[in-house]
């Protein structure tokens, strides 16, 4: 069982446009490809069992993890349960961003 975070189940938060219909076209495309229904399928919080997260094999670094990681989840046959995710005052676009960090800054590696 997967238990994912969807940020449009209650109260909403302020995205960006082109955020939100980028967000909501890739939900769509995963629902149409897994037969599933979704709300936030690029949400980072994911909760799941470690010894299923350690059995898969993923590739993608970044928010490339988000599409793979669902997509081996609905092949596998693991059904994904939504709620409602955390909710905080994220601020501004550039308030968000990382203190120090740059268009040239090379990507973080955790």
């Amino acid at each position: 069982m997967f238990v994912y975070g969807s940020r449009f189940i209650g109260r909403h938060r302020v995205f960006l446009f082109t955020h939100y219909m980028g967000n909501r076209g890739l939900t769509l495309l995963t629902n149409v490809l897994y037969n599933t229904m979704l709300t936030d399928m690029e949400t980072c919080f994911k909760v799941m069992r470690v010894e299923v997260l350690r059995s898969m094999t993923l590739r993608s670094e970044r928010f490339g993890i988000e599409p793979e990681l669902t997509a081996k989840i609905f092949k596998r046959g693991y059904r994904v349960y939504e709620s409602r995710s955390l909710t905080t005052d994220a601020g501004t676009m550039k308030e968000r961003r990382s203190p120090g960090r740059t268009a040239s800054s090379p990507p973080g590696r955790w």
